[in-house]
């Protein structure tokens, strides 16, 4: 926010703008403070850190996502020359798109690999278009309403890794059925395989069936993968053998 002699006294002919970026000082009576927009935080030395902006902010599956934090990742990775960010519907779900320029042709699988090692995996995008530029407004900022729709053909699949063990294939099975798909790696993401939330119950109550475990919907979200969720029915199984065991002990003394 910002205030001051020189603040402006609103938008010219937008009150609900003005109503919505002009607030009340909370501790000078009768100023005014703007809005910006723009989302900071202080650092340890007293300075202030631009993080991005407050509009850029989106939930997707659960999760608040800074969408300029993963533009800025994108921007590091070599021969990336700009980088628009969005969240997209595809298939009556919300899938995170990148749009790139580079100095040549970008492999997106490569892309998409050095992400994951920087980002959270609900924050890597599981779309990625090249464009020759992106579209910009006619005060020179990004603008996301001229981006074209992604696709499946937009989608990048993690390379195929087979099942390494039973529960890792049986919960491959299990995607398979859920999913319509044939071939499933333990490193695919369900959801860009076009998993949703209710393909996501269906799924988890196969397990449960299944492997008498139940996993918690958030799991999934966190780490969306076989290798993941076959991990933790496996520490499951464990535990709950570790208890029997020390039950019939007990039993027996």
């Amino acid at each position: 926010c910002i205030a001051g002699a020189g603040l402006a006294r609103g938008y010219l002919n937008n009150p609900s703008l003005t109503a919505e970026r002009f607030i009340t000082h909370p501790f000078r009576e009768g100023e005014k403070l703007y809005r910006t927009g723009d989302v900071a935080r202080w650092l340890p030395d007293g300075s202030i850190a631009v993080s991005g902006r407050a509009d850029d902010q989106v939930k997707v599956r659960g999760y608040r996502i800074e969408l300029g934090e993963i533009e800025q990742a994108i921007l590091r990775q070599p021969a990336v020359r700009q980088v628009a960010v969005v969240v997209q519907e595809l298939d009556s779900d919300k899938v995170i798109a990148a749009f790139v320029v580079a100095s040549g042709t970008i492999d997106r699988q490569w892309l998409k690999d050095s992400l994951s090692h920087v980002l959270p995996a609900y924050m890597v995008p599981s779309h990625y278009v090249q464009l020759e530029s992106i579209p910009l407004s006619s005060n020179g900022k990004t603008d996301r309403r001229l981006l074209p729709a992604v696709t499946a053909a937009d989608i990048i699949r993690n390379e195929y890794c087979p099942p390494t063990n039973e529960t890792e294939s049986r919960l491959a099975e299990i995607w398979q059925e859920v999913l319509g798909i044939d071939q499933i790696g333990i490193r695919d993401n369900f959801f860009e395989l076009g998993g949703h939330s209710l393909k996501a119950t269906a799924m988890l109550s196969r397990v449960f069936k299944e492997f008498d475990v139940s996993l918690d919907l958030q799991l999934l979200f966190r780490q969306p993968t076989i290798m993941y969720l076959a991990e933790n029915i496996n520490n499951a199984q464990w535990l709950r053998q570790q208890d029997a065991d020390k039950f019939a002990d007990k039993i027996i003394i």
